[in-house]
């Protein structure tokens, strides 16, 4: 019984630090929510922290680095962009495929708005279909 006993302890001295830590991190944190300027628009700061706190949660291959180097070439970190073939924001999405990217893509546990126009979930989709299927989608700019 004293072996099982300070066997648990332990392991609550290992795990404590770990729950602490963890409870300094806010919720918007947790779920890489940097939007809080002006809950109609974005800032490039806002933006940024989005991208490095998604690409930290989900590796992309050439790291945030090769990531916002993609967006800049896709859409000059402009929201609203609309390219010459009718792909849309951030990451230059077909608009057909839009909403089912969002539900195939969306973490758990988190909610995100729909509209293309959303900062953050441009980034997140963008970020974890790389994440997945690599490079290839954005090819004109990631090669």
């Amino acid at each position: 019984m004293r072996r099982v006993f300070s066997f648990m302890l332990l392991i609550a001295v290992i795990l404590v630090p770990v729950r602490v830590e963890a409870d300094r991190v806010s919720p918007r944190e947790r779920q890489c929510r940097f939007q809080w300027v002006d809950p109609a628009k974005w800032t490039a700061k806002e933006e940024r922290l989005t991208a490095g706190c998604v690409v930290q949660r989900w590796s992309v291959s050439g790291g945030i680095e090769k990531f916002t180097d993609v967006i800049q070439c896709e859409s000059g970190w402009w929201r609203f962009a609309i390219g010459r073939y009718g792909h849309l924001g951030l990451g230059q999405h077909d608009p057909d495929s839009w909403d089912g990217r969002v539900k195939i893509w969306e973490p758990n546990h988190w909610t995100l708005r729909p509209s293309w126009k959303n900062s953050r979930t441009q980034i997140t989709v963008t970020a974890r279909m790389a994440h997945v299927l690599g490079w290839w989608p954005w090819s004109g700019c990631a090669y």
